[in-house]
């Protein structure tokens, strides 16, 4: 048999897909103890070309966190296979960056279709709209040790796997990492992207009774009219920060950079490794992608898992972990309150400080703000930066 070049392509990235959602994960940096990190299941709303480019960001942040073991990539994808939109579950952007890691992270895709009820199990969907569901309860089911579960798309796939098997989530998740919903809302006002995309399923998680980490993204609602005092306790409360591409991907490893322009321009191509290594990036980063800005929440939610804190030391902000953060050095503050939450059936939370309680909500320092240039958006940009220029490739 002859062997050309494009036969040989084909098999190398038909071998790249089967070996980056094989049905095993070796997500551990080689020679890194396994026994010392965190399993972390990645529920994302991936896909390409993408609705905003946050996801990818989030991706790159999990995979780089040494503290963190990922176990599995859950693509949370909203529509069904004959819909005429271009939107595609972006199993490329894992293959790629399993290659670019030398990491083996399984991926599947979860339910298009909403959640029925808050204790719809999905049993009903078709197979191919299961395999997210199966692929989470049996990583579930191998860890030998208590698993965080991020989500930052909706809750769908999580609550109907939940609703499956509550006792083995019981047992297994050390906490769910939600990202979704807002700290104030008025009754009247919309749900957020995340809780819209299902509100049936954010209602059956935050009932679930799992410990809950909650990274609301916003501190309210565009229509919503809180009081000062109101106001000020939001702000205190929400995850998003504003990044800056420019000074995100800055100076990163070429081969890295080529990944993020591929992700965030939505480039069509459908080889694998080929595109990494091709000059073609250049005008593509300068015309469209250089001067632009995206809104992020979940980095937070993923850099506390991993025990990470926000310094500012000597070459800049960065995410040092507890037992190297310099004496007296400038810190931003993140932690945990706990608070009660009552949530009704069309998703709308009221939530309380409590002494104890299974759901903890992310709490910071008041900040001036969210866009680009405030001291919140400025820091994490600037860690982010380095951790994807200093971390998430393994030495050459």
């Amino acid at each position: 048999m002859q062997i050309t070049r494009r036969s040989w392509l084909a098999a190398s990235c038909a071998a790249a897909s089967v070996w980056a959602h094989g049905p095993e994960s070796r997500g551990a940096e080689p020679n890194a103890n396994p026994a010392s990190r965190i399993p972390l299941i990645h529920a994302s709303d991936l896909i390409h070309p993408p609705w905003d480019v946050d996801d990818q960001i989030d991706l790159a942040c999990a995979y780089a966190l040494s503290g963190l073991d990922m176990r599995a990539v859950i693509i949370d994808f909203h529509q069904k296979p004959d819909d005429k939109d271009p939107y595609e579950p972006a199993f490329h952007l894992i293959t790629q960056l399993n290659w670019l890691t030398g990491r083996w992270v399984p991926a599947a895709v979860g339910p298009s279709t909403k959640l029925r009820t808050p204790t719809d199990d999905g049993l009903q969907l078709p197979l191919r709209e299961q395999t997210g569901i199966r692929l989470l309860l049996d990583q579930l089911e191998k860890a030998e040790t208590p698993v965080y579960i991020s989500v930052t798309g909706s809750s769908r796939t999580v609550t109907a796997a939940f609703n499956r098997k509550p006792d083995l989530f019981q047992k297994k998740v050390r906490a769910i990492l939600l990202v979704a919903g807002c700290v104030y809302r008025d009754k009247s006002d919309t749900l957020d992207t995340n809780c819209r995309f299902d509100a049936n399923a954010f209602v059956g998680l935050m009932r679930s009774g799992l410990p809950i980490h909650w990274f609301p993204p916003g501190p309210v609602r565009p229509t919503s009219k809180p009081s000062k005092e109101q106001y000020a306790e939001a702000i205190r409360h929400h995850a998003k920060f504003i990044t800056p591409y420019g000074k995100l991907l800055k100076d990163l490893p070429p081969l890295l950079h080529s990944w993020f322009v591929l992700g965030f321009s939505g480039n069509q191509r459908g080889d694998l490794i080929r595109p990494l290594y091709e000059k073609w990036t250049g005008c593509t980063w300068w015309g469209l992608i250089a001067k632009a800005e995206s809104g992020c929440s979940s980095p937070p939610a993923l850099l506390m898992a991993a025990g990470r804190r926000l310094v500012r030391t000597e070459k800049g902000w960065r995410f040092l972990a507890a037992n190297l953060v310099p004496p007296r050095a400038e810190e931003f503050g993140w932690g945990l309150t706990p608070v009660n939450v009552t949530i009704d059936d069309q998703a709308h939370t009221v939530w309380e400080k409590a002494e104890q309680s299974n759901i903890q909500l992310y709490t910071h320092p008041p900040v001036d703000g969210i866009q680009a240039d405030s001291v919140y958006s400025t820091a994490m940009t600037e860690a982010l930066n380095a951790l994807f220029r200093e971390e998430l490739l393994p030495e050459q």
